[in-house]
């Protein structure tokens, strides 16, 4: 009987094994000691089958159900999001892989601007008189449309990184979206931060990130049809990607919401990395 178990992998034995081990004894079935326990997890709703395959060289069976924390779960209740399906905390790019399955929800690159419409929430930046700016009470609505829309959700996703190149001037983020494409790509743009208990991580930097969301009423909030849109409330450093799986809607929300506290907190300008190479 397994009491507690971090990690158990089997592989099947060779047909030349098989034979071998036939000259002595008659093999009727092989079952290893992770395979009934993987059974038995599986009649109990302890294991997520999706994410195992008969197919696969071996099993992973984990010490807790993966996808079902109830810790992760009311960290997410604490943004007024309720999570009813699965969710997952900075989950290894190799599983975000095998979950962001769906083609046409895959992050696009090279988009332009013009794919998109950046929206401030109360004020935009001083140095932007032309910059589009939603009333507190449409920004307010569209936040709560946007956390009963993620509530509705099958999975959900935390990011726990931080911005910044240098570990002694870095901004700290906690993301959060229903697309596992768009959580791989944070998981490459924004490095993570190994705290290991999720309601320890203290962060000034938040991004909601939903590629299939769109607001009710999105004409009267002034949203073209057919567009997305990021959202920027740079006051509490609070950025929303709506309505585009855009990689550089993603970077120009994470942009608008560090740079200003980038420039307050260490008198630093922030520049994109990739900005940097083609100059250079």
């Amino acid at each position: 009987m397994l009491s507690r178990t971090t990690a158990l992998i089997t592989r099947p034995l060779s047909s030349h094994c098989v034979s071998l081990c036939s000259q002595v004894a008659p093999v009727v079935e092989v079952r290893s000691i992770s395979y009934l326990a993987q059974l038995r997890r599986q009649k109990t709703g302890r294991l997520t089958p999706h994410l195992f395959s008969s197919e696969a060289d071996g099993w992973l069976i984990g010490s807790g159900q993966l996808g079902s924390d109830h810790t992760l779960n009311s960290v997410f209740d604490n943004y007024k999001i309720d999570v009813d399906g699965l969710a997952y905390r900075n989950l290894h790019p190799r599983a975000l892989v095998t979950l962001a399955n769906d083609r046409t929800m895959a992050p696009t690159r090279g988009v332009s601007s013009d794919n998109y419409q950046l929206v401030f929430g109360e004020k935009g930046p001083s140095s932007d008189s032309s910059a589009r700016v939603v009333s507190i009470n449409d920004y307010k609505e569209i936040v709560r449309e946007l956390k009963e829309h993620l509530s509705e959700s099958k999975v959900m996703f935390m990011h726990d990184g931080a911005v910044g190149s240098n570990p002694k001037a870095e901004l700290r983020l906690r993301a959060m979206t229903n697309s596992a494409s768009s959580a791989l790509y944070l998981n490459h743009v924004v490095p993570k931060v190994n705290i290991k208990l999720v309601e320890d991580f203290q962060h000034s930097l938040t991004l909601y990130v939903a590629p299939d969301f769109v607001p009710s009423n999105a004409s009267s909030f002034g949203f073209a049809e057919g567009k997305g849109f990021v959202l920027v409330d740079v006051a509490r450093g609070i950025a929303i990607v709506a309505g585009t799986n855009s990689t550089v809607a993603i970077r120009d929300a994470l942009s608008s919401i560090s740079s200003p506290r980038f420039l307050r907190e260490f008198s630093a300008v922030s520049l994109h990395a990739d900005g940097i190479r083609k100059r250079l």
